[in-house]
Formats: structure tokens, C-alpha cells, sequence
């Protein structure tokens, strides 16, 4: 039976609440990490052409499942009927998706991760039967005004938690590639305003920093830092951010993207785009551990309240159903 119609027949079969199988990529680890409860099974695309997985961002979770040597469609095992693909990103993952799509008769849905820039703009075209975002922010800089679901960042709060350990006086900074992504994370900024500060960085950035170890490594790095420095760009709100807060950090971050909205200034974090700002911020920061260990206690509050990683859930688990129960070809 062709994979087209058996994935018609299970369509057609499948009960309300029934586990479902997805057909995705290896791309944001520790993102997808976030995805081990949902009521899903999860085949990851592993090709190092496209994107391999990482097991140094985070292990593949339960309900993930890696294929290996997929070069084309009709490496895809024809006993895996798949309810839908999901891509992460729309540079070249989406275009692989929309040939599985139609190949396989089922539903694409899109996430969409990063902000709109104006290079980015071909890219607005790229559209799902089912369209996700991270965030209210993130529709509104595509400008997207069709259906749309969005799911808010989930963080493991029992994994990234303040172990109330006596922390180290330095400037902690958790990023990948940071010098090629200056345009979008802020290196430059960084090295401005740190400069003669204690600072530890952590990430794959030759010359620079190594990647934490594993996921343990990498909140004992939170926990060992007083103070957690955020310089990004354009990212609608990065992982680390709220990785931090979620640990006790005493997070100081530029304006941008989705962080005004959650960062209260003076109160569970500081804020602002000037540089000269920002200087004092750390400063006062480094000055002051009482006022650092009280920012980070509301900052973990902050995450408790807003990100939890069971909302994240439940909220993946209310679109997936959505996405493959409507009439998607009808799209």
C-alpha cells in the first residue's frame, strides 16, 4: 500500500486523544527537549546535510526517535504512517516538509521560531496548513494576519532550578556561534559594555567558549553566576533567558523581542537597549549580591507563573490535535 494511502486510512481511523506520530527535524534541542510529555511520538529527519542532533544541547527525549540516513522521501520507512510534519524553520526545512507533505498526504505544520527581518521577507510566503509561533511578539513581526496558534516558551522548572548555592561574582552568558550571529545575538554589544567585568561564557564559539557538558553542566552554570547577561537582537525570546530567571539569576537583557514584556525593570531583572545603561546595570549588579539574590528570587517567581512547562504541554497537545483533525487539504 502506498504511504499516502495508508496515512489516508489512519486519518480516517483515528480516535480523539489517540497517540499521534510526527514527522519532524533535528533542529532546536533544547526546545524539542521541552516536547518528552507531549501526547506524541516524535521521528526526527537526522541528517547531518540538513541538521544532526546534538546531543551536547540535550538529549533526545523519550518520545523522540532519530532515522538515520534519510536522503529522500522514499528512505522514509513505509510502516511509519505519520499523522502530520512539523517544521521548525523555513530556510530549508520547510521546503523538505512541503515535498513530504503532499507526498505523504499529511498536513505540514510550520513553528516559527525567529523574528521577520527584512532578509527574511522572501520567507513570509512559506505558509502551513497549520501555522505556530512562540509568541504573540513573533506573529506580529511576520505581520502574519491568517490562522495562527501560539505556544508560549515551557521551561523544566525542576531541572533549572535555583539550588541556592553561593554564587560567583561574574557576568554569565549562555550562546552558540556568537560571532557569526553578532547581527542577531549581540556580540559586539557584549564586548562593549563588559569590558575589564568578570565574565564566563558558555557555548560552541571557537576561540572563546566551550558548550556546557550536558544539561546538568549547564545549570550548575546558572547556579555558580550571580548575574546572567542577555545582549540578543532579534530573538523573540531566547531559551536561555528564561533558563536563567528559572535559576536565580539576576538577569539584566536588552529590549528586544518579547523580554519588556516579562523583565520588570528593578524588580525581577533590568532592561534597556542603551549601552551606557546597561554598564551600570552590571556594575550595580556586581557591587551588590543582596540585590542580585532578591531579583533572581522574583525572576524565578516570574517563570513559575508564566512558562510552565505543563502549560507548554498541554497547549502542544490542544494544536497537534487541531492540525490533524481539520479539513487541511481544503487549505
Amino acid at each position: 500500500m502506498h504511504p499516502a494511502l495508508s496515512n489516508i486510512v489512519r486519518s480516517s481511523t483515528r480516535k480523539s486523544g489517540d497517540r499521534l506520530k510526527i514527522l519532524t527535524f533535528s533542529t532546536h534541542e533544547r526546545y524539542q527537549s521541552n516536547m518528552a510529555n507531549i501526547n506524541a511520538d516524535f521521528w526526527v529527519i537526522n541528517n547531518p546535510k540538513i541538521k544532526a542532533w546534538n546531543s551536547q544541547y540535550a538529549e533526545v527525549p523519550k518520545n523522540h526517535k532519530l532515522l538515520n540516513n534519510i536522503e529522500k522521501i522514499s528512505d522514509i520507512p513505509n510502516y511509519l504512517n505519520f499523522d502530520a510534519v512539523l517544521s521548525h524553520e523555513k530556510f530549508m526545512q520547510f521546503d523538505i516538509a512541503l515535498i513530504i507533505s503532499k507526498h505523504l498526504h499529511i498536513p505540514l505544520i510550520c513553528l516559527e521560531h525567529i523574528c521577520m527581518t527584512e532578509s527574511r521577507t522572501p520567507l513570509r510566503k512559506k505558509i502551513g496548513n497549520t501555522n505556530v509561533f512562540i509568541s504573540e511578539y513573533s506573529v506580529k513581526s511576520w505581520n502574519f494576519e491568517g490562522e495562527h496558534e501560539v505556544v508560549n516558551h515551557g521551561v523544566d522548572t525542576n531541572v533549572f532550578h535555583n539550588k541556592k548555592i553561593k554564587r560567583e561574582n561574574n557576568i554569565l552568558s549562555v550562546v552558540n556561534d556568537w560571532k557569526n550571529r553578532d547581527y542577531e545575538c549581540g556580540f559586539t554589544l557584549w564586548k562593549t559594555i563588559t569590558q575589564n567585568m568578570p565574565v564566563v561564557v558558555v557555548g560552541n564559539n571557537p576561540e572563546l567558549s566551550e558548550p556546557a557538558k550536558n544539561i546538568d553542566d549547564l545549570v550548575n552554570f546558572y547556579n555558580r553566576s550571580s548575574i546572567f547577561l542577555n545582549t540578543s537582537i532579534f530573538s523573540p525570546l531566547p531559551t536561555t533567558l528564561i533558563e536563567a530567571m528559572a535559576c536565580g539569576c539576576c538577569v539584566i537583557t536588552t529590549a528586544n523581542g518579547m523580554c519588556p514584556e516579562i523583565i520588570k525593570n528593578g524588580i525581577n531583572g533590568f532592561i534597556s537597549n542603551d549601552e551606557n545603561e546597561l554598564k551600570g546595570f552590571l556594575n550595580k549588579c556586581l557591587e551588590d549580591q543582596s540585590l542580585c539574590r532578591k531579583i533572581g528570587e522574583e525572576a524565578r517567581k516570574t517563570i513559575l507563573e508564566n512558562f510552565s512547562l505543563e502549560s507548554f504541554t498541554n497547549r502542544w497537545n490542544e494544536v497537534l490535535q487541531k492540525a490533524v483533525t481539520k479539513n487541511w487539504w481544503e487549505l
